[in-house]
């Protein structure tokens, strides 16, 4: 039997530790800190990583990356409240709305949510 090494990481300050190798998404769930997702499920060996919704930026890399498919390493820094990480992750939301036909008089929201297509929002 392979024993699995436990690493020490920081994700918003917050230091933790994870088994290594272990999702940077479920380590984050697991530890209070809610990164937004909606494909990942915890049972599949590999991630689907569709819906682009799990952006976060890591200490020394240029661009931000998928929380889903980052195993965790040791030393890691993982910021989730970065800019260019929350753009990306803004614009993947929005294109999967693109595509969804909103009615807010229906919606149980009516009009307080943040929808582009709100009249709260666009008038």
């Amino acid at each position: 039997m392979v024993k699995k090494r436990s690493v020490s990481l920081a994700i918003n300050g917050k230091k933790m530790r994870a088994i290594e190798g272990e999702s940077l998404l479920w380590v984050a769930l697991d530890n209070g800190i809610y990164i937004p997702n909606l494909c990942a499920i915890r049972e599949r060996s590999e991630p689907f990583a569709s819906c682009r919704l799990c952006f976060v930026k890591i200490k020394d890399q240029a661009e931000p990356v998928t929380a889903c498919t980052v195993p965790v390493k040791e030393g890691m820094v993982v910021d989730t409240t970065a800019p260019e990480a929350l753009d990306l992750t803004r614009t993947s939301f929005e294109l999967l709305l693109s595509n969804l036909p909103l009615d807010c008089a229906h919606c149980p929201k009516s009009g307080r949510c943040g929808c582009r297509k709100s009249p709260a929002i666009s008038g």
